[in-house]
């Protein structure tokens, strides 16, 4: 009998780590509590140690030990209540008394009831998203959500900010490129909207077929990690005492937030068959979500960076047949690319699997052998280490796409950073001198060919960097004492030419009023007058060409126009493509003028505000502006008029040099008044170099004749007194402030430019080479091309 009592207390009826009721008696008093089972001892009297809810252990034997069934509807589970009566409702689960097995039901209908199993019949009916399930879930966020809120009051601001500016930088680029290409711009935004809209509603439904089954299998956000190594351990569900070993184990290296969890019977959840059933499934869950967050964000990032950054803002154009896309780092970008489309192809390919898995979870009792779960899993890449590359690789591989996408961009910001500081510039400026590459006496210029400012279709005049790429600037040496001395020659035959026309004109009309001659006297008059200019026209031509050697491309400054303007807006000097357009009026109704300098398109410039130009270009850009009036005294200037032209310094100063001639004597003036201006055309003529249309607002009985009084025939002190007046605005005031003493000396620089050459007009260094005027080579230049997209220096003014 003995040996019959042991062998019955051997066989354990109550698993180590199960959850138990127990109910002891003694006299009147009776004690009851839910605990754990830690340890059995089949020796002892009483061979079940139990964890008391309140901590305690205590000793129990077998009859005072009960096992509750397990809730068998979890807090927050829709459920459907069908009575004996056959009424049937909706509710919700809203909590579970383990002691009476009665659940508190909040129905559709009416207050909460309480429902036991025997009552009627309850069965699930979760729908897609059950969002009692999901607020039941978020109260283990509180803790993150705490810390999530301090981290971005902290970090929000500057994020915001730079994500404002790149957003800002990227929208005003995609409005100019859809403007330069005269593409209606609403007509882009309405197909960036229909594609934006088609990825938005298939993301949206997307997420909601996912979060269907994440609201099934419900894992904490901060256990997931951890129970996705518990899953790992080989456990099942069956071997309780295995299971409760490993996870006690494992949760010494749980971090004090997870440490909760092991506090809490079953880790929180309602049953050990809940918690071994989320320890099971929570790869696929990991893996769920990381699919999830591939397959939309390759979404976003493709429309992003493809509609919006290469093809929205012209990087890919089909007007050079999107020759860029061929440049290396936008092949990189192209192939990194179509291996991300492989792995979100493959992750949504995996969601569709894993949902209709995870929405028919099976029940813990399926896992009662090792290695069970991964059966189950579809296709590759599970576990913590698989999903941290996984996730870190494509966040890696979309930020090189993005860098490479932007390589040309930051390969000109980094040299940007290194280009030195103005001392550096200086010395590179002095080489450039040394070594023969820069001549103060014979500067060069970068000039677009009137053939192609005519034949241009783009809205706008294009900037010096794509021009440069595309082959479309030359590169030509300019020698000043050519410059001068023709222009100053130009001037003389044109003075020559005015006169011999109206002493013809007025002796025409005075034998007409005194004499009343007849048709045959007048007929000889206007011939001799006709002579006369024809004279001059021959006398000019033969001083005009300076042969280049042989004796075919000869160097004449007439052939060279340059643009006086003012800079409509920072960084978009023609908005509206008006002065294009005037441009392109100009050239057609003067034929003999070969080359064209725009300084949005002939000088290195600032992008965006930010100076990337390396140190070569800043030091091109510096020597040309220096030189610059000397080009505005001698070429052919066509004035483009507006409103604002007359009160900003630069271009009252480029007026005022286009209305002047310089001679051995110094400067004088090309007109003697304003009555000498020539007004009757379409356009106003100021002397032989400078012409005058107006555009947007301006009037040529008002602008026109107000520019002209203003400055025609003001001195070098004159015009330094207006321009140092404070009505005349200039954004850099440091210009003023170094251009003004220089204007003084022009009258000074041009008798002594005459007398030695040009030599030591801009500098005092010398240089051997005395280069012919005229282009450098007969290939397109090779200088490094700058970005030209702003407003810098002298000609931020305009």
């Amino acid at each position: 009998i003995e040996w019959k009592l042991n062998e019955e207390r051997i066989a354990q009826k109550f698993a180590k780590g199960s959850r138990v009721f127990v109910k002891r008696s003694s006299g009147d008093e009776s004690f009851e509590s839910f605990g754990y089972v830690k340890k059995y001892d089949a020796k002892e009297q009483q061979p079940y140690t139990v964890m008391l809810e309140s901590g305690t252990l205590e000793k129990f034997d077998e009859a005072e030990i009960e096992k509750k069934p397990a809730q068998k509807f979890a807090n927050g589970s829709r459920v459907l209540v069908k009575r004996s009566s056959g009424d049937e409702s909706f509710g919700y689960v809203k909590e579970y008394n383990e002691k009476t097995q009665v659940y508190t039901v909040k129905l559709d209908t009416g207050p909460p009831e309480e429902l036991d199993t025997g009552e009627g019949s309850m069965r699930d009916a979760s729908p897609v998203i059950s969002w009692y399930a999901m607020l039941y879930q978020y109260k283990w966020f509180t803790t993150d959500l705490i810390s999530a809120l301090i981290f971005w009051a902290v970090l929000a601001p500057p994020v915001i900010a730079l994500i404002l500016y790149t957003v800002t930088k990227i929208v005003r680029s995609i409005i100019d490129y859809q403007d330069d290409q005269n593409a209606e711009y609403h007509t882009f935004v309405n197909l960036q909207a229909v594609r934006l809209s088609i990825l938005t509603i298939f993301g949206v439904c997307l997420t909601i077929y996912v979060l269907s089954a994440m609201s099934r299998v419900i894992i904490p956000n901060n256990m997931l990690v951890p129970f996705v190594e518990l899953a790992y351990r080989d456990i099942t569900c069956t071997d309780r005492d295995a299971f409760w070993t490993a996870f006690e184990a494992y949760a010494k290296h749980w971090n004090e937030a997870n440490a909760s969890c092991h506090a809490l019977p079953n880790c929180g959840y309602s049953s050990f068959e809940s918690l071994c059933q989320a320890v099971q499934y929570s790869p696929m869950v990991q893996a769920e979500g990381v699919d999830l967050f591939k397959v939309l964000i390759f979404n976003w990032l493709a429309w992003t960076l493809g509609s919006l950054l290469v093809f929205g803002t012209g990087r890919a154009s089909q007007k050079n047949g999107y020759a860029q896309l061929l440049s290396k780092h936008m092949l990189v970008a192209m192939v990194l690319g179509l291996g991300q489309l492989m792995s979100a192809c493959y992750s949504l390919s995996r969601l569709l699997l894993l949902v209709p898995m995870l929405r028919l979870p099976r029940p813990a009792a399926y896992f009662d052998e090792k290695g069970l779960m991964s059966l189950e899993q579809p296709l590759y890449c599970y576990g913590n280490t698989c999903t941290l590359y996984d996730f870190g690789g494509t966040i890696f591989v979309h930020v090189l796409i993005a860098l490479a996408l932007n390589f040309d961009f930051l390969k000109k910001y980094a040299s940007a950073i290194g280009a030195g500081d103005q001392a550096a510039i200086k010395k590179l400026k002095e080489k450039m001198r040394k070594e023969g590459e820069w001549s103060d006496e014979v500067p060069y210029f970068y000039f677009m060919s009137a053939t192609f400012v005519k034949e241009c279709d783009d809205k706008r005049l294009p900037p010096m960097q794509e021009l440069l790429d595309d082959g479309h600037l030359e590169k030509i040496r300019i020698r000043l004492v050519d410059a001068f001395e023709q222009a100053e020659e130009e001037a003389r035959l044109a003075k020559e030419k005015a006169a011999v026309e109206k002493a013809a004109a007025e002796k025409v009309k005075g034998i007409a009023i005194g004499k009343g001659i007849d048709e045959s006297n007048q007929a000889v008059e206007k011939a001799a007058a006709e002579v006369a200019a024809a004279e001059v026209a021959v006398a000019k031509k033969e001083n005009q060409g300076i042969g280049m050697g042989d004796g075919i491309d000869a160097f004449k400054i007439k052939d060279f126009l340059f643009i006086s303007h003012r800079w409509e807006k920072p960084g978009r000097p023609d908005i509206m493509g008006v002065q294009l357009k005037a441009i392109k009026e100009y050239l057609k109704e003067h034929p003999e003028i070969k080359w064209v300098w725009f300084d949005y398109s002939s000088m290195p410039q600032k992008i965006g505000g930010i100076d990337f130009r390396l140190q070569k270009e800043r030091a091109e850009f510096e020597l040309m502006l220096d030189c610059i009036t000397n080009l505005y005294l001698t070429a052919q200037v066509l004035i483009l008029l507006d409103g604002s032209y007359a009160s900003r310094f630069w271009t009252l100063t480029e007026a005022w040099c286009s209305m002047q001639t310089a001679t051995k004597d110094g400067l004088k003036n090309s007109i003697s008044s304003t009555e000498d201006a020539d007004f009757k055309g379409s356009d106003v003529q100021v002397g032989s170099r400078c012409t005058i249309k107006w555009i947007h607002n301006a009037a040529k009985e008002t602008k026109c004749k107000y520019l002209v009084n203003l400055v025609s025939t003001q001195t070098p002190e004159g015009m330094h007194g207006i321009l140092e007046k404070p009505d005349v605005d200039v954004t850099n005031k440091k210009d003023k402030e170094k251009m003004l003493p220089k204007i003084l000396k022009y009258n000074e620089d041009v008798i002594q430019g005459f007398e030695n050459g040009f030599k030591k007009l801009q500098s005092e260094h010398k240089n051997t080479s005395k280069p012919n005027s005229g282009k450098l080579s007969h290939q397109k230049s090779r200088v490094a091309p700058s970005d030209s997209t702003s407003d810098v220096t002298a000609f931020n003014d305009h």
